[in-house]
């Protein structure tokens, strides 16, 4: 009897996983999922909390959770005494660190779960190349998903309030730009997916081919891994480089992690001869980060709201110095649990780190929850020693 219980328990999780979690993690990175919130994020963030806090299944705090905790608190003093502008913050990462704790980490820890996001976001991402190919030759299908006639999206998506691209949403599940299409590496423009910038897609897909690839779902490996060539993402293709290396050079990865400062700074000095607003950007960026007056141990009180695009950066110019030293303390301690398993999953790490830091903002329930993949292997590790060939 208990074992049925346990069972119906299960699938009822894995039910709530689809239609509440999901769209939970995933709700800055497509139309889809932003048309099954509405606009009430906070609401749906709740209803999960409320739901597996009712399970009362008690854990102590992990190393992880109390360097999560360490970072509320640096957070929470900068908010009191500099800046109270971040109480919004403040508030959505304690949220976070509910989710994360009593959620996450406790119900969502198993491999089926991971499985089940890799098959939605690939069968989303197949649909998406499906429509990408045939709009060229059915342009009335963009014309009549215009900006203008999104009446299903809530006001607040960012398909609405972006200004820089005109979008078509066909079917509002692909994200078409009306403007002149921006071509990529391969002979094509740029791919979109559900998102609203190739980069954006870029952070889901690049840590998706991991785990697709690790799970032996090849399938869907290779419907993200085509994506994710023609999303065309300069900083993913870099970020995803970067994760190579260190796979390749998992032995030597201290010598590995001197060159490549070496080579940023490097790179750092070469970037502003660049005649390309995109390489400006990236000068300034961290010519700002390099500057030391720029240094403040919380918030500046300045003008440095800078729409910048890698999020730690863009986090620390505005919160200050303690704030992000703390949160990359969250940070190291993956990298380190994920060395100790193998050097697949530490180039996982290192792609995952990378790319979702390079979305909106530091901490987010999508980063939580591949981080957590880290846990389920480090959990089981000694089986997976036994029973996996160590890629």
């Amino acid at each position: 009897m208990e074992n049925l219980i346990n069972k119906k328990l299960n699938n009822f999780i894995i039910i709530f996983f689809i239609f509440i979690i999901i769209p939970i993690i995933m709700h800055i990175y497509g139309s889809i999922f932003e048309i099954i919130i509405q606009g009430h994020f906070y609401i749906f963030l709740f209803i999960s909390i409320v739901f597996f806090l009712s399970l009362k299944r008690i854990h102590q705090y992990s190393i992880d959770e109390k360097l999560f905790v360490l970072f509320l608190i640096i957070l929470a003093i900068d908010t009191i005494i500099f800046n109270f502008n971040n109480l919004k913050d403040l508030i959505k990462y304690i949220l976070y660190f509910i989710f994360y704790k009593y959620v996450i980490k406790p119900y969502i820890n198993k491999k089926i779960y991971y499985k089940i996001f890799i098959r939605i976001v690939s069968i989303l991402i197949f649909i998406d190349l499906y429509l990408y190919f045939i709009i060229p030759y059915f342009p009335e299908i963009s014309i009549f998903f215009e900006r203008s006639n999104l009446s299903f999206l809530h006001e607040t998506s960012s398909f609405l309030t972006r200004t820089d691209w005109n979008y078509s949403l066909p079917f509002y599940i692909y994200s078409y730009p009306l403007n002149i299409p921006e071509n990529g590496i391969l002979p094509f423009p740029r791919f979109y997916g559900f998102s609203t910038e190739p980069t954006l897609l870029s952070c889901i897909l690049l840590p998706s081919i991991y785990i697709a690839y690790r799970e032996k779902m090849y399938i869907d490996f290779l419907v993200l891994l085509f994506a994710f060539l023609l999303s065309s993402s300069y900083g993913a293709f870099i970020v995803l480089l970067i994760s190579i290396l260190y796979y390749i050079f998992f032995k030597y990865k201290k010598i590995l992690t001197l060159i490549l400062v070496i080579l940023t700074l490097f790179l750092i000095l070469e970037l502003s001869k660049l005649d390309s607003p995109r390489a400006l950007l990236y000068s300034k960026l961290f010519s700002n980060v390099l500057n030391i007056s720029s240094f403040y141990l919380f918030s500046s009180g300045s003008s440095l709201h800078l729409m910048l695009p890698l999020a730690i950066f863009n986090y620390y110019l505005k919160m200050g110095f303690l704030p992000i030293l703390t949160y990359l303390f969250f940070l190291i301690y993956f990298l380190k649990k994920s060395i100790e398993i193998n050097k697949y999953i530490f180039a996982f790490t290192i792609a995952t780190i990378l790319m979702l830091n390079k979305s909106g903002e530091i901490i987010s329930p999508l980063l939580l929850f591949l981080l957590n993949y880290i846990n389920i292997y480090k959990n089981n590790r000694f089986f997976y020693i036994l029973k996996e060939k160590d890629l």
